[in-house]
């Protein structure tokens, strides 16, 4: 194994996460300013978006891990999640620090939508809006600690992200100043209606049934007795006596007493013999 194996693997993970970053805060400006149609979200690009979010964390997890493997530059756990603590010959500790920030913020910004569900939406909107500090610090450390500033192909996609992305910004800052405002609504009036008067009017609620029932059993003194003396007495001479509706068994038409009962012995139509 060659000894500049992990420098190689340093230098092409960094570049690799820094470019997924720039991807996807670039689709999701493209995404939230509609610019690719007039629907509130489009799946793909949701699902671009997360995924070059996803690699921009694991590249950079690599790059991370192969700076701790490289026996030059002597990085411990201290030196890489600490910012101003390792210290590169030739370098500052602010060029550095700025990668280890850059780190942070985009490991916040990953963690945060992940969980956007159990957040506030003004909390996760403005941990989602650190992307735009992930990509300047870590711009600037790739230019101040980066060995590959000089290749052209590199400063060119590197120029070309970077106006891509200031233009969708751009873009996204007017259409948020020229989207039409919702109107206000206030808290509605109570208005009185007079008696012919068109327009709304208000119900009377009665009180709940049953209600004075359950205050009386909670509260049995207070209930309201009732005297003896008002409740009318009726006499057993006085209650209405019901006629029978049938017919009596001295009434000649009765159907159980007359010619055509059973009683009598003979059927109804039947000629009766004499004797």
């Amino acid at each position: 194994m060659s000894d500049q194996f992990f420098w190689y693997v340093t230098r092409s993970a960094a570049l690799v996460s820094w470019l997924s970053a720039s991807l996807s805060l670039l689709v999701g400006l493209v995404t939230s300013s509609r610019l690719l149609g007039r629907r509130p979200t489009i799946p793909w690009l949701v699902d671009l978006h997360r995924l070059l979010a996803a690699m921009a964390v694991m590249f950079l997890g690599v790059h991370m891990l192969s700076l701790w493997l490289d026996g030059y530059v002597q990085f411990g756990p201290a030196e890489l999640l600490i910012p101003w603590v390792a210290t590169v010959p030739g370098l500052s500790r602010t060029s550095i620090a700025l990668g280890v920030i850059a780190a942070w913020l985009l490991a916040a910004v990953q963690v945060t939508s992940l969980i956007k569900d159990r957040l506030p939406d003004n909390v996760w909107r403005t941990i989602h809006l650190s992307s735009f500090g992930t990509l300047a610090a870590g711009t600037i450390h790739a230019i101040q600690v980066g060995s590959d500033t000089e290749n052209p192909l590199v400063v060119g996609i590197g120029v070309s992200m970077l106006t891509a992305i200031a233009l969708a910004a751009a873009v996204r800052v007017l259409r948020l100043r020229t989207a039409p405002r919702a109107p206000q609504t206030g808290p509605a009036r109570r208005t009185a209606s007079k008696p012919g008067a068109a327009g709304p009017t208000r119900r009377r609620t009665s009180a709940p049934r049953g209600a004075a029932a359950r205050a009386a059993a909670a509260n049995p003194a207070d209930a309201p007795r009732r005297k003896p003396s008002d409740a009318p007495r009726r006499k057993p001479s006085d209650a209405p006596r019901r006629k029978p509706s049938g017919p009596t068994p001295g009434d000649p038409g009765s159907a159980r007493f007359g010619p055509g009962s059973r009683r009598s012995g003979t059927r109804p139509g039947a000629v009766r013999r004499s004797e």
